[in-house]
């Protein structure tokens, strides 16, 4: 049995964001599925989801340094869990079927690889800490990725110092170490920015052929002039009517 995963807490996105998640992967994945939501608040969730508790591992850090390193939780709460194994950020578009690509062989946890940026962009801006890694989907299978759960465990105060943010640490540690996969290139593109640097960059667009669209907005501070930064819920359009349509499905 493949199971999926999410993770919400606080208020910033509401129930519906979870329960569309839930029914695209109805819709999106041939397969039968069990779906995790982690999150101290289950009111208005789907009663066919299976609500899990906010890991608490590295509580005594501050949100805001490594600020989705419940993340990492999945590799070592969930190891012993065997078969294919999925997240996703509640604030993504499923559009097609990613059956096929939640099949394929996972020996290393799969990330997105940001192909709507330089691929330069680390080196150009050395000393920001720019990455061009993206945890919005990430797919594993088995006990894969229990060796980065427990080599952050090992490192947690120095892993915390350094890094403010999951992504981050995830390729200026793991990647450089050969421990993660990246999906191809026509898996996921960003709404607000485009899908492919430097000659398909233009936000909004509907890029049919897709698997996947994030709406993250954590390039909102440093966001080109012709980039957008719109939240799921505030999309107009193609997004609005697929979104919405999640609504009605059994």
């Amino acid at each position: 049995m493949t199971n999926f995963f999410c993770l919400k807490w606080g208020n910033k996105y509401p129930p519906k964001y979870v329960n569309r998640l839930f029914n695209s992967l109805k819709i999106h994945y041939n397969n039968s599925f069990n779906f995790h939501c982690l999150t101290e608040n289950s009111k208005g969730l789907n009663k066919d989801i299976e609500i899990k508790p906010i890991p608490t591992t590295f509580d005594e850090f501050p949100r805001t340094q490594i600020f989705t390193s419940e993340k990492m939780c999945y590799f070592g709460d969930y190891a012993n869990m065997s078969g294919k194994k999925a997240w996703f950020d509640l604030d993504i578009l499923i559009q097609n079927n990613i059956t096929k690509y939640i099949h394929k062989n996972h020996p290393k946890p799969k990330f997105i690889w940001n192909y709507w940026r330089n691929p330069l962009a680390s080196k150009l801006n050395y000393g920001y800490l720019t990455t061009p890694i993206n945890s919005s989907f990430v797919a594993w299978e088995n006990d894969a990725g229990h060796e980065m759960y427990e080599t952050l465990l090992k490192t947690k105060e120095r892993a915390f110092f350094s890094y403010p943010s999951f992504d981050k640490y995830i390729f200026y540690q793991c990647h450089r170490k050969n421990m993660i996969d990246f999906w191809p290139p026509t898996i996921a593109y960003n709404y607000n920015i485009g899908a492919k640097f430097p000659n398909d960059l233009t936000p909004k667009e509907y890029k049919k052929y897709y698997k996947i669209c994030l709406f993250n907005t954590s390039h909102k501070a440093w966001a080109k002039e012709h980039e957008t930064h719109i939240e799921l819920h505030d999309a107009t359009g193609w997004a609005k009517k697929i979104w919405e349509n999640y609504d009605t499905i059994l």
